[in-house]
């Protein structure tokens, strides 16, 4: 991951308010096993804290971006991490569907090739009455420089 990438993730993980803001819009509707995918550095999961979640499990296709959550999240016990491609044909046997209630995926779909996959992975590993809780930018028109330097 090239250092532009981190340092803009960075910034983005700073603007407390903007993650707040995106957490109180779907906390009322995370339960049971959540699984975060595209994790990045937490920035959205740091929010996770109710009563209604048993675990979380933080995911990331970079090797280097999950050390780094396990690291900001050694301390929170229903916490964990895994190394996850949600493009590759074995993330569902990284993650048993079973076991997945609440699925995120916040501000990461826009920047998967083949996203169709990507959703139907995602709906691999819930469990029937699972969700996902998306959220994807709506216009090409806020697509700015912090967006390119991520790809």
């Amino acid at each position: 991951m090239s250092d532009s990438v981190l340092q803009t993730l960075d910034t983005i993980s700073s603007s407390n308010k903007y993650n707040s803001w995106i957490y109180n819009c779907f906390k009322d509707d995370l339960y049971g096993d959540v699984l975060d995918v595209g994790s990045g550095l937490g920035d959205i999961a740091k929010f996770y804290s109710s009563e209604n979640i048993n675990k979380v499990i933080l995911t990331d296709y970079a090797q280097e971006m999950v050390w780094n959550i396990n690291q900001k999240f050694a301390d929170r016990k229903n916490f964990s991490t895994v190394h996850m491609d949600i493009l590759s044909d074995n993330c569902t046997d990284i993650v048993f569907e079973e076991s997945i209630d609440t699925i995120t995926c916040i501000n990461v779909l826009e920047h998967f090739e083949n996203d169709l996959r990507a959703l139907k992975n995602m709906n691999k590993l819930l469990k029937k009455e699972g969700k996902l809780l998306l959220l994807v930018p709506a216009l090409q028109c806020i697509y700015g420089t912090l967006d390119s330097l991520v790809g």
